[in-house]
């Protein structure tokens, strides 16, 4: 049952408005491969965006005395007063198949900012700490990878055909021939994750965010799982204050990935074809970590605690064509 104190309202506002650029450079490079090296940016402004206007100034009165409607309760209100901004420079080299191997490789260097949450956001509520001060949300976007480094690999051995290993009988080029390996490999910084705060000093019913005091980013080999962050550079603050620290300023571990494939298909008749293929995830078993709790005030600040993905697993399967 919905609570009565609790809606939702809109009004007739500006349509968004968003603003796109970008422009790129191509090279034809030797062994039929072409690099591209390109550069993005978008800017959108008027974007919807919940604010809780009736939740309770700070202070150390009965809550709903310090409401600006003390007869209701959370009055959620969507208006227009968010905006974003994203730009990131894109590089791909692609090599089309030459010697049965072809490559397909992406990097980009990006940032995108903005003061909307969204379900990115990992501190409960979607509404900003002071309604009446939007700008302070603005702060790294809840799905910013500043670093990404894909790279795809497809290759065909080359045993089992005429003129190669393994292929002066009949039986060894059906068995040995067409062979297809292939990978993905994947490498990116983690994403941002805003800290909050335990208690509520504000006494108010906004996400309440802690002061910071200092960087609070460690050094790579001092990073730990029992110790992500500096949680001594984030401090609660004085009672009924807003704490000071931004949205998106503690980053989770980033995610360094390799899958990989075999692939065979077989041919039993002119028209009958059986394909066999393995899928390997995660094939090195690498640990992926979870997001940090950041939520200061409570002993497992600072700690993980969870994986972000599953262990290593294999898949196997058999397709028949005809």
């Amino acid at each position: 049952m919905q609570n009565p104190n609790v809606f939702s309202t809109s009004a007739d506002f500006p349509m968004p408005v968003v603003n796109q650029w970008n422009f790129a450079l191509e090279r034809q490079l030797p062994g039929n491969s072409v690099l591209t090296v390109g550069y993005v940016g978008n800017n959108a402004s008027h974007l919807m965006s919940d604010n809780n206007f009736n939740a309770p100034v700070p202070g150390p009165d009965a809550t709903n005395a310090r409401r600006r409607f003390p007869q209701y309760g959370e009055l959620i209100y969507q208006s227009p007063y968010a905006h974003s901004t994203y730009e990131a420079l894109q590089t791909t080299f692609q090599k089309r198949y030459t010697r049965d191997l072809s490559i397909l490789a992406n990097y980009t260097w990006s940032h995108s900012i903005d003061n909307v949450h969204n379900n990115e956001d990992n501190i409960g509520g979607q509404v900003p700490q002071n309604p009446f001060n939007t700008s302070a949300e603005k702060g790294n976007s809840g799905f910013d990878i500043p670093h990404r480094f894909v790279a795809n690999v497809v290759y065909n051995l080359p045993i089992g055909r005429p003129g190669t290993a393994f292929s002066a009988h009949a039986w060894q080029r059906q068995l040995f021939g067409g062979w297809q390996l292939g990978g993905i490999f994947t490498a990116q910084k983690g994403a941002p994750v805003t800290p909050s705060a335990s208690p509520n000093p504000a006494s108010s019913t906004t996400p309440e965010r802690p002061n910071r005091v200092c960087d609070g980013a460690l050094p790579g080999d001092q990073q730990s799982i029992d110790r992500w962050f500096n949680v001594s550079c984030y401090q609660i603050p004085g009672a009924f204050l807003y704490g000071n620290s931004g949205r998106g300023v503690i980053r989770s571990p980033g995610i360094v990935n390799l899958d990989a494939l075999i692939d065979r298909i077989f041919t039993v008749t002119e028209r009958v074809r059986l394909e066999f293929r393995s899928e390997l995830f995660n094939i090195t078993n690498t640990a992926h970590f979870g997001d940090p709790n950041v939520t200061i005030g409570v002993a497992q600040a600072g700690r993980i605690s969870t994986t972000s993905s599953p262990n290593r697993q294999v898949e196997f399967a058999l397709r028949l064509l005809f």
